[in-house]
């Protein structure tokens, strides 16, 4: 089916767990009144974040007027204006919007969106890396980006060994995150001479910051939300998650585009461009996430 099957087949999925969900009966309220689903707040809710990311994707198509990009965007926001709007107003949101209000709650989903927007950095340029500059072959540049998914899965093994035992889970959230700057930076050292080494600890380090931040970042998010809500916390990781990789191959692609032209127009050669742009966009993300850390230390610690 090509790699379309990996979309399609979700479609009667996704369509049956729908149809189900109707079938199965309303939960009690604590009121006595039954729960009903709010089925306008959640078309709300996937028109915009359809819009906006739509509208972002076809950012780096440079066919498409830019007129329809903005204007996606732009009817995106008024769908996120009137989803807030009727959130605010329903007796059974889709997400209690008041959750934002406490400032912790709000800092680590934000970081969370940062913390993927920045990571996306490893699946956008690295493969290019291997093998315009190293000249792997396109086999051996997938076994080599294993290692992001290998550290990934023990990141998440190690952080749920560690989570409510030697580490809270905020300590284990801004300590990963910290780890990813560390991952990051290490990739913007790589040049044509690095060698296999330094970006394959590059790609380690960053997925087992990644596996780690996410393990925490849920586990914190399912503990603000009451028990009838705990069906919430997978999905708003996903949305916060979803935001920063789309957000992150609009911002990092751009960015490389930007720098990597600006090196060629220098005159300076197309590897030296390209290595141009691998290496500020890495050593940007890594202080990009570094701030955003230390502005989220800083509102949890203020709001004690």
């Amino acid at each position: 089916m090509g790699w379309q099957g990996v979309y399609w087949f979700r479609v009667p999925v996704a369509i049956l767990a729908l149809t189900a969900s109707y079938a199965l009966p309303g939960v009690a309220g604590k009121s006595g009144d039954s729960n009903r689903f709010d089925a306008v707040g959640a078309m709300l809710l996937a028109f915009w974040m359809s819009a906006i990311l739509l509208g972002l994707a076809l950012l780096q198509v440079p066919e498409v007027d830019t007129v329809l990009t903005g204007s996606l965007v732009i009817i995106g926001m008024v769908a996120l204006v009137a989803f807030v709007a009727r959130e605010r107003k329903s007796s059974n949101p889709i997400i209690r919007l008041s959750l934002f209000a406490e400032r912790r709650f709000a800092a680590i989903n934000l970081l969370n969106v940062v913390v993927f927007l920045v990571g996306f950095a490893a699946i956008l340029l690295t493969p290019y890396y291997l093998t315009r500059l190293l000249g792997l072959d396109v086999r051996l540049m997938g076994l080599v980006m294993t290692l992001w998914a290998a550290g990934s899965m023990l990141g998440a093994w190690a952080a749920g060994r560690l989570v409510g035992k030697a580490l809270t889970q905020a300590a284990l959230a801004f300590g990963c995150g910290w780890i990813l700057c560390v991952g990051l930076a290490l990739a913007a050292l790589c040049d044509r001479d690095t060698g296999l080494v330094l970006i394959g600890a590059a790609l380690f380090v960053q997925g087992l910051a990644l596996g780690g931040f996410q393990l925490a970042y849920t586990d914190t998010v399912v503990a603000a939300l009451r028990e009838d809500e705990r069906g919430v916390a997978g999905s708003l990781a996903m949305l916060t998650r979803t935001l920063g990789t789309v957000g992150g191959a609009t911002v990092l692609a751009a960015s490389f585009a930007a720098i990597e032209g600006a090196a060629l127009a220098a005159g300076r050669p197309p590897a030296a461009a390209f290595m141009a742009g691998f290496e500020q966009v890495f050593a940007g993300s890594a202080a990009a996430l570094a701030v955003t850390l230390l502005a989220a230390t800083a509102v949890s610690r203020t709001a004690r």
